[in-house]
């Protein structure tokens, strides 16, 4: 498989042969010391670290390859290589197992009602003295309802703020102080916000740089961890094994099932397809109806995904704060639908996932006040059993859209106050509506069994130097795609290319061959026909 994607990297670097690519690394053992680093490092502490996870850097450097980042919560390295020196077996030979570094990005009155989040303030839980990281695109400290107490970054080229605007308003869902407004006060009102920035200013980031934040926030004692992004990936992908990791160290870990649910089913992202993640999809503000965007199982493993549901909004394309969630507003980003001053509406799984962080949150607080004395995976399994035990299903869906079914933070409050031993649940497992995938993160749309189509299977060497990564991740993903053994996992190339048109609007200000601006799609895709016996 690898040999087929990267005869797309080569063919697509023909004219670029001197541009880099960026290759993920799997080393052989974590390593500590790896965790504890975030900013801009010399380049021979980054080499030390590569060494210390198991990884040849003398082979690395005989490709002429420049490593970026080095995780050590679960061993990985980013290193960007040449296109010219990438010879897939010779690689894999001398170094080790690798994959592309692929892409992730942002899952784009006050809900607290819905879910029963007043309950808490009234029995005096509020979040107080839990941490709660938004890994995100970093979370505004300015702004008076976020009480920001650390802020990290794993974006070397930009600041640590918010420079997009959607952390801080995933962090005001989850812990919004309401100083401003105390009807827009978030779940969990007096939880501390860990900023850690894993995505850019455009909303993007890097399976490596996510696993990389989520070591940061376990560095930095995170008791919560709320992932409103998600990419491709699977069990061998570093986001994926980083979250794993994490909740067995005892972090609870929150990830939006994504919005590619109009796109049908197995449309779970990474890592929200990992088992341990509480994985929320959304309902609609107006009504307990699945909304239609929200990502759909199966996943790889055979266990249910999303696990639970919460407020995300309806899907709108246009203002409206009835039908949008309210919440904080970065000071330095531009948003289309503006409140006030203060407030900003969003729609999304990554707005539901918020909603779960403050409310494990929440839980985290009952079971340490009631002397819940574990910690580790088996903390973390109880949380995720009082929420999703006490969820209510939705009548008319099955359990892959809504998992457990709607939060309910009166109940889960109810079951953690009470309970003295570790406890696990697992949502009843269904024949699922189609077999289940071999990765997470289906980007495009699953067609019918037995339908034969073409794939966007190369793309041509005028793709620009900035783009590259993003189109060798998507290029793997359909190629991963059309390997499955079953037909509903091929993809449909004119939804394909309905998805790139998309991204070419977004990247048109940036998509440039040698200075000058490609306007055409035609300029950047090449279409094969591929068999697919």
């Amino acid at each position: 498989m690898m040999e087929v994607v990267f005869k797309f990297l080569r063919e697509l670097a023909e004219s670029l042969p001197d541009e880099s690519i960026p290759l993920v690394f799997k080393g052989k053992q974590p390593l500590k010391e790896a965790t504890k680093y975030f900013g801009e490092v010399k380049e021979s502490k980054l080499i030390s670290l590569a060494e210390g996870i198991g990884l040849k850097t003398s082979a690395i450097a005989d490709l002429s390859g420049k490593i970026e980042i080095v995780t050590g919560l679960v061993p990985y390295a980013l290193v960007e290589v040449p296109a010219k020196n990438i010879e897939p077996k010779e690689i894999s030979k001398k170094i080790g197992e690798f994959d592309i570094a692929h892409d992730f990005h942002t899952l784009l009155f006050m809900t607290r009602p819905r879910i029963n989040a007043d309950y808490a303030q009234e029995k005096g839980y509020d979040g107080s003295g839990v941490k709660i990281a938004i890994i995100d695109t970093g979370v505004d400290d300015r702004h008076p309802d976020l009480d920001v107490t650390k802020k990290l970054t794993v974006i070397m080229r930009e600041p640590p703020d918010d420079l997009q605007g959607h952390g801080s308003h995933v962090g005001g869902i989850a812990a919004g102080r309401g100083k401003i407004r105390n009807e827009l006060r978030g779940i969990a009102p007096k939880a501390e916000l860990i900023s850690i920035k894993v995505l850019d200013s455009r909303g993007y980031g890097s399976s490596i740089g996510v696993a990389k934040g989520i070591e940061l926030a376990v560095d930095a004692g995170a008791d919560v961890m709320n992932l409103s992004l998600g990419g491709p990936g699977g069990p061998r992908s570093p986001e994926y094994a980083a979250a794993e990791a994490a909740w067995r160290l005892g972090h609870v870990v929150v990830v939006a099932a994504g919005n590619e649910g109009e796109y049908g089913w197995a449309t779970v992202g990474s890592p929200g397809c990992a088992p341990s993640v509480i994985t929320v999809g959304s309902v609609n503000k107006t009504n307990d109806d699945v909304a239609d965007y929200s990502s759909k199982g199966p996943v790889p493993e055979k266990i249910v995904k999303p696990d639970i549901l919460a407020p995300g909004g309806n899907l709108a394309f246009y203002c409206d704060e009835k039908r949008r969630v309210v919440s904080t507003m970065s000071t330095l980003a531009r948003w289309r639908c503006t409140h006030d001053t203060y407030y900003v509406e969003a729609i999304g799984t990554s707005m539901a996932s918020p909603h779960i962080a403050g409310a494990a949150a929440i839980i985290v607080g009952v079971l340490r006040k009631q002397g819940f004395d574990y910690s580790g995976r088996e903390f973390c399994d109880t949380v995720k059993w009082a929420l999703l035990s006490s969820a209510k299903p939705i009548s008319g869906y099955s359990v892959w859209e809504q998992g457990a079914g709607l939060v309910d933070l009166k109940g889960a409050i109810e079951k953690a106050s009470k309970v003295k031993r570790p406890q696990k649940y697992e949502i009843p497992y269904e024949k699922p509506p189609v077999p289940h995938p071999r990765s997470c993160g289906r980007i495009y749309a699953n067609i019918l069994p037995g339908e034969a189509v073409p794939l966007i299977a190369s793309f041509s060497a005028r793709v620009p130097l900035s783009s590259i990564g993003r189109v060798a991740g998507l290029a793997l993903s359909l190629y991963r795609a059309k390997r499955s053994a079953v037909a509903h996992d091929i993809l449909n190339m004119e939804v394909s290319i309905l998805k790139m048109k998309t991204e070419f609007a977004e990247l048109r200000e940036e998509l440039t061959v040698r200075g000058e601006p490609i306007e055409e799609l035609s300029d950047i895709i090449k279409i094969l026909k591929i068999s697919v016996s």
